[in-house]
């Protein structure tokens, strides 16, 4: 799950790259590469969404038919999302591009700030119901993540934030490989652990045989009513 994200994140930034290098030059051929590489992205942000509440969602059986229910919604904001950018009769009242291909708002593009928003919504939900299964520091390193999200996702309504979701949404695959270096670094710590503690034991142990313990045994002696071998 993890590398799909990866794949998502790197995906978005090089077609941001490509809305920022090209945006500007008013040829047929940059607006129809801006056009396809506009829904992508649109795409990738649903997907995006949807893979990254099923990554968050632990594989356990706490609150299941809930978690089926929150998979539904995002799937179904999603697709509901790509269906009001895709229908050609009514795609401009969502957004456009100028004569010199600029990207622009339509007057019906608040639908799709509120399915972002709510999309959002369900996977702050699917870590909340997950809180016992991830330890604190993961837990709130992920709320701290989500909530900036919705955060710029808010602010979209106030000034263009666009950049700045896709930005912030390229910045959770650095958590999550952060996150897994930091779970493998942890377990290596406590495997050591254990396995100096073990030698430890191992050094100092010490067997109380009861005293019917054949006394001919190589190492041990009386105390009191026990034999001690060592």
């Amino acid at each position: 799950m993890e590398k799909i994200i990866y794949f998502i994140t790197a995906a978005m930034m090089v077609c941001d790259l490509d809305t920022y290098m090209f945006a500007g030059i008013s040829t047929r051929s940059v607006y129809w590469n801006l056009k396809v590489v506009n829904f992508s992205l649109y795409l990738l942000k649903y997907l995006y969404l949807t893979v990254f509440t099923i990554y968050i969602m632990k594989e356990s059986g706490r609150f299941a038919k809930v978690k089926k229910v929150l998979l539904a919604v995002s799937i179904l904001i999603g697709i509901t999302g790509m269906v009001c950018i895709s229908l050609p009769d009514i795609r401009k009242e969502f957004y456009y591009f100028s004569s010199d291909n600029y990207f622009y708002y339509g007057r019906l593009y608040g639908i799709v700030r509120v399915l972002i928003i709510l999309d959002i919504l369900v996977l702050l939900t699917a870590l909340l119901l997950e809180k016992k299964q991830y330890r604190r520091r993961t837990f709130y390193l992920y709320l701290g993540y989500i909530l900036i999200l919705q955060f710029t996702a808010v602010a979209d309504y106030v000034i263009d934030t666009w950049y700045l979701q896709n930005l912030a949404i390229f910045f959770s695959s650095m958590i999550i490989f952060l996150d897994n270096m930091t779970q493998v670094s942890d377990q290596w710590l406590d495997a050591k652990k254990e396995l100096l503690l073990s030698e430890y034991r191992a050094s100092h142990d010490v067997i109380l045989c009861p005293n019917t313990f054949p006394l001919q045994v190589m190492g041990c002696r009386r105390k009191g009513t026990h034999i001690i071998c060592f």
